[in-house]
């Protein structure tokens, strides 16, 4: 299975509650709960460490980040995915789809 990966700011080691875009990210579109495992990069510091959903407050995530490493996997340069609105929930496929294939950026048109 591949290794899931989520944008954080400000990444440091520790427990912070994630902002709502992260969190629904997360929570929604990779459909994660408490106890599952993901790594967060921070794509500014070109840092990153695995972190664990601890729990759900108010829909939002609370994790647990493990301390920063530099980042195994960075993009020499911003990739840009543009995609036709798509009906229904096929949208958090196509973000899931394009952030797993190294996407930096996602624009919808319409």
């Amino acid at each position: 299975m591949a290794t899931l990966r989520a944008k954080v700011d400000n990444l440091r080691e520790g427990e912070r509650l994630l902002g709502t875009a992260t969190s629904h990210y997360l929570l929604r579109v990779l459909r994660l709960a408490v106890g599952d495992s993901f790594v967060g990069f921070d794509p500014s510091s070109k840092m990153e460490a695995h972190g664990e959903i601890i729990a759900i407050e108010d829909g939002e995530a609370r994790v647990r980040f493990e301390a920063p490493a530099t980042a195994s996997v960075t993009a020499p340069f911003d990739v840009w995915w543009v995609h036709s609105l798509a009906k229904g929930d096929k949208v958090d496929a196509i973000v899931r789809d394009a952030t797993e294939l190294g996407a930096t950026h996602i624009v919808l048109a319409r």
